[in-house]
């Protein structure tokens, strides 16, 4: 009978423990130390102690109506089944999500790509890469040295990448926004295929651009997306037409200075006007420079959104204020400005009076008669002048 009793509190016991343990176990929303901020939180956001367990971490509020647990004993019957969430329920742990984004985005992107060491690498080379792009820019406008020039962009790239104060923020900004704009890319591909729109192009089996746009494509407006179905393609007649006429120039400013034919301007107009012109057909060229155009303006957009996490305005300007604090010390300590503008007045002053005394050298001692053009010169022979000789009659020498 004694064995009995212990068989039965010892089961009874163990339901206790079972009932217990649902409660607290991983699939009944234990809080375990995974670094989820859902499920493992500290015991420091406002948690009863009622919620926390023996590890000291806080339960996170379980997705059931009316808040809580269900009792130790509503979990042995299985027609107390989880209640599914309600809105009013699941808001609270939407807020959570949504705050704990707000809080990810907040964060410095630069820091977060620096956080590891292939961060810091791939920020370095992208730094390097942007200093050589500056330099062989500024190479071609200047002194025409390209190679020197990139190679030394190379190096001070990414040497300023690695230092600290407005110099290496900016540069580090440049590079994460390189690499923000390049892994976002690729998503142009779906709504911009360029590839197909040019094999259309040549094989002459058009594909419209953009699809299911109205015949007046200055009238073009994004839809928006049906169930299940892809969104609309972002496109702007005015801004591809706009990207078309500012490529186009370009190709035909890159074309007037290889071949040296006529004035540069002229061919760069012409190319200019051509592909703009060419934007508004409805034909399968008309559909290619389309895609192309927009596909360009959806780069730029990529670039300034990638500029805006990096913060390359404010960068940009902290880096101006420096340089012009700098330069108003060096200013106000060597008087830079005083000595500029007297060595300006100098020359100017020594350029007008040297062509004033020319004008006067022209107008003196006779004046333009002194410096009148020489007669002309006629062709002579033995001092006889040909030209203004009289006529004479022409006779015959007798025979002898």
């Amino acid at each position: 009978m004694r064995r009995l009793q212990l068989l039965f509190t010892t089961t009874a016991l163990l339901k206790q423990g079972l009932a217990n343990g649902s409660r607290s176990g991983a699939d009944h929303y234990r809080a375990q130390p995974t670094g989820d901020p859902y499920n493992s939180r500290p015991y420091d956001q406002g948690e009863s102690a009622a919620d926390q367990d023996s590890w000291g971490y806080a339960y996170p509020q379980p997705p059931y109506e009316g808040g809580g647990y269900p009792e130790d004993g509503a979990w042995n019957d299985p027609s107390n089944g989880p209640v599914p969430l309600s809105n009013e329920a699941m808001a609270p742990r939407a807020n959570a999500e949504q705050s704990a984004n707000e809080r990810s985005e907040g964060k410095d992107v630069v820091a977060v790509m620096q956080s590891s060491a292939m961060g810091k690498l791939a920020v370095a080379t992208t730094a390097s890469v942007c200093g050589a792009a500056l330099a062989g820019f500024i190479s071609a406008n200047t002194v025409n040295r390209p190679l020197v020039a990139i190679a030394l962009g190379l190096a001070l790239g990414a040497l300023f990448s690695q230092v600290g104060g407005p110099v290496g923020e900016l540069f580090r900004a440049m590079a994460v926004t390189l690499i923000l704009a390049l892994r976002r890319l690729p998503s142009l591909r779906q709504h911009y295929p360029l590839l197909k729109q040019l094999k259309a192009f040549v094989v002459r089996r058009r594909v419209r651009f953009p699809p299911n746009a109205p015949q007046n494509l200055w009238r073009y407006t994004p839809a928006p997306p049906a169930p299940g179905q892809k969104a609309s393609v972002r496109f702007s007649m005015a801004r591809t037409v706009m990207a078309v006429f500012f490529l186009s120039g370009l190709i035909g400013n890159m074309i007037a200075k290889t071949i040296h034919i006529f004035f540069p301007f002229m061919i760069t107009l012409a190319f200019s006007i051509l592909g703009a012109y060419v934007t508004t057909l409805e034909a399968s060229h008309g559909d290619f420079v389309r895609c192309l155009g927009m596909k360009f303006v959806e780069i730029i957009r990529i670039l300034f959104d990638a500029a805006g996490e990096t913060k390359m305005t404010p960068k940009t300007l902290a880096l101006a204020g420096q340089l012009g604090t700098k330069l108003g010390k060096l200013d106000q300590k060597y008087q830079i400005r005083s000595r500029v503008g007297s060595a300006t007045s100098f020359l100017w002053g020594k350029a007008t009076a040297s062509a004033e005394r020319i004008q006067k050298d022209m107008k003196s001692e006779g004046g333009d008669e002194a410096f009148s053009p020489p007669p002309p010169v006629h062709d002579t022979y033995d001092g006889y002048d040909v030209y203004n000789a009289p006529p004479q009659s022409y006779q015959a020498s007798p025979r002898y």
